[in-house]
């Protein structure tokens, strides 16, 4: 009879054109259904998927190969190894004001249109890459060819989540946001197998001649990889032209829909409302305290991706060092490829965020002080080891971190969310690369690595100071439990 009594309430509010006026707790329970959702899918979602999974492995590929070259590319350009250093992690700092950028306007932009630029950016991005190493004069083309594709890498952090939440249902939300990262690794796999087996510039000891056939060597290489790559990405951009879309006609779960039934379609972009909106997420304890911990925890897979080339063949000096290291990044790069999918899986399953956040950072931090102790006591065999597993250890557990941000701060804004949390991750990829260097620089290997295992460990503390509150897995359609907190804004 109360129920009775509430929706004829709600009936009248509607009929008198004022709906705006009725809590969000009963526009909710009289517009919906009382019924579970049915969710039709769609397999174009894995078309769309594979694109910005190649996407990554796009971009990935390139950061790899500076780091496993980086004295190469230094002798090549005649520049200093930090600046090569750059141009690994360079996309990542044109990606910071991306996310900044599309934290305040990207609700505005469509996946689709998204998806676009990360095609015409890569493109773009990859042809100015090859024309760079044309000459050695043209570094300064090899930085605005990072910069250009930076604009893409900043929407390929920030698109998987919206397009996971918006396009796969609640027990494949984790995997498609995983299948994307997983290209990070594809791309490093890649690298890892084709620019050791290929180069062999060894300035130090050489003629001349020598040299000049190991400048011709990183032209080729380099030039001939990347007129690949760049046909490739020519492939995705026509992908994502003529198959992205927006969303699905039906909303892939229930959280979905509350967002899309109870969210005021609004197509201007007001200035003053969503950078509001942007600034209130620092006010919100687990905003800040995740993307604290996933900041701190980049030092581990920077130190993987960018430094462990350098820091490997400096502590083991003997020739053909750069075998080894090639190995120890296909054992990263495998084992964190399939153990983050394998993660992915669990974490949709049982859906233990909050554990899995803290407990990999944990686990990290361990292997990352077995790194330390290999490079402080010369043993190869530890470096070999713990290397992989450290990075299989971080990289498993960014997938929970970023679901427990979500879960946690649900129905909050979820391109802006995404894009100011992945802000700050490329952030800390400048921030960590310097502090690594300047470290390794100051005390040699040993020193770098401390740098992981304070990041590890504080990243693990701040995802233990979050209360496990899934909202988003709460939220129910058929009349269980309403939003929790505030109005739904997506």
């Amino acid at each position: 009879m109360a129920c009775i009594k509430k929706i004829s309430l709600v009936g009248s509010l509607l009929s008198q054109n004022n709906a705006k006026n009725v809590p969000v707790y009963f526009r909710i329970h009289f517009i919906l259904p009382q019924t579970k959702m049915k969710y039709t899918t769609y397999p174009i979602r894995w078309l769309i998927l594979f694109g910005i999974y190649l996407s990554s492995v796009n971009r990935q590929m390139t950061t790899t190969a500076f780091a496993i070259r980086n004295s190469d590319v230094a002798n090549f350009f005649n520049v200093s190894p930090y600046q090569v250093d750059l141009l690994s992690i360079g996309d990542t700092i044109m990606a910071i004001f991306t996310c900044l950028f599309l934290s305040v306007i990207g609700r505005h932009v469509g996946i689709r249109a998204q998806c676009l630029i990360v095609g015409v950016c890569m493109f773009l991005g990859n042809v100015l890459l090859c024309v760079g190493f044309i000459s050695r004069s043209f570094y300064t083309c090899m930085v605005v060819s990072r910069i250009v594709s930076g604009v893409a890498v900043g929407i390929v952090f920030i698109l998987p989540g919206a397009f996971a939440n918006t396009w796969f249902p609640s027990d494949q939300i984790g995997t498609a946001f995983c299948v994307t990262f997983l290209g990070f690794n594809t791309g490093g796999l890649c690298s890892s197998l084709i620019f050791p087996r290929t180069m062999h510039f060894e300035p130090a000891n050489s003629t001349s001649l020598n040299e000049a056939a190991g400048i011709s060597d990183v032209r080729s290489i380099f030039t001939t990889v990347y007129e690949i790559v760049s046909a490739i990405s020519l492939l995705v951009l026509i992908t994502l032209v003529l198959f992205s879309k927006d969303k699905p006609p039906t909303p892939p779960s229930e959280a979905e829909a509350l967002l899309e039934k109870t969210t005021e379609k609004d197509d201007k972009v007001n200035w003053k409302s969503d950078i509001y909106l942007s600034i209130s997420l620092f006010c919100n304890w687990p905003f800040a305290m995740l993307t604290m911990g996933n900041f701190l925890c980049t030092s581990a897979t920077v130190i993987q991706l960018v430094l462990m080339p350098s820091l490997v063949a400096t502590t083991f000096p003997e020739k053909g060092i750069s075998r080894v290291i090639s190995y120890v990044n296909l054992a990263g790069f495998i084992g964190a490829g399939l153990f983050a999918f394998a993660t992915a899986r669990i974490v949709d399953r049982i859906k233990s965020y909050k554990t899995i956040s803290w407990a990999g950072s944990l686990i990290a931090t361990a292997f990352t002080i077995g790194v330390c102790l290999g490079h402080h006591y010369k043993c190869l065999l530890c470096v070999c080891m713990f290397y992989p597993l450290m990075f299989l250890a971080r990289i498993a557990n960014i997938t929970a971190f970023v679901e427990f941000l979500v879960e946690t701060t649900y129905p909050t804004n979820k391109t802006a969310l995404i894009s100011l949390h992945f802000a700050f991750y490329n952030a800390s990829f400048f921030v960590m690369t310097t502090l690594e260097r300047f470290s390794f620089n100051l005390g040699g290997p040993t020193y770098a690595v401390i740098v992981p295992i304070l990041g590890n460990a504080l990243g693990a503390l701040c995802a233990m100071v979050v209360k496990p509150n899934y909202r988003r897995s709460d939220a129910k359609v058929d009349g269980g439990k309403t939003l929790g907190y505030g109005a739904a804004s997506d």
